[in-house]
């Protein structure tokens, strides 16, 4: 027997939020598609390989190379409950499901280009966020607090397990940074967007 429950939407959850480069320490993460790398992925050779594609100087400001475009990423966040019943008789659980706001974009940089704050909002220095197109988006989803409470029902002999998983987008590549036709920085960035996060309820029969 198994079941798959899915409370599915928008729904931020109750717990930490969201850092710079939190995404990368889920309890899984990977490409839909799996020929692409996250930046941490990248060698030292794709670093140089990716680099000597940027053309040209300028002046002041950036030139880009992207390398990975909005491509989606399915994740599992963390695992927050998991039972076993291997008696006889069925154990009811209840879990009390809670919503708050969010990060919803994050950021991973190598090299010298860098991060910094912007009051609650958390970016690319030397305005790398404009170049990228990414400048209008909201790095932050709220929701009405809310509460569900969900009775839950493990039969002799099956688990259940409650997870929060989730689908995003990855958008990495490098840059270099110039000033007076010099460049000043140069490495690598990614921007992760959160696209939506569920709750996952699954009960397996034991073997």
């Amino acid at each position: 027997m198994k079941l798959f429950l899915m409370i599915i939407g928008f729904l931020m959850f109750s717990l930490t939020p969201i850092e710079a480069k939190d995404y990368l320490h889920y309890q899984s993460i990977a490409f839909e598609k799996t020929h692409h790398k996250f930046l941490h992925e990248f060698t030292a050779f794709d670093m140089i390989r990716h680099l000597d594609k940027l053309e040209g100087t300028r002046f002041w400001g950036w030139r880009l190379y992207p390398v990975t475009n909005h491509e989606k990423v399915l994740f599992t966040k963390e695992t927050i409950l998991f039972i076993h019943n291997e008696g006889t008789t069925a154990i009811t659980q209840s879990y009390l499901l809670k919503t708050s706001e969010q990060s919803k974009i994050q950021f991973d940089t190598r090299g010298t280009i860098t991060t910094k704050n912007k009051g609650s909002y958390k970016g690319f220095d030397l305005n790398l966020d404009a170049q990228l197109d990414i400048s209008m988006v909201s790095d932050v989803n709220t929701t009405l607090q809310e509460e569900t409470k969900i009775n839950i029902e493990i039969d002799p002999m099956t688990s259940l397990k409650v997870a929060i998983y989730g689908e995003g987008y990855i958008s990495n590549g490098v840059g270099r940074y110039f000033r007076f036709f010099r460049p000043v920085r140069e490495g690598g960035y990614e921007v992760f967007v959160l696209a939506t996060e569920y709750y996952g309820i699954e009960k397996l029969a034991l073997k």
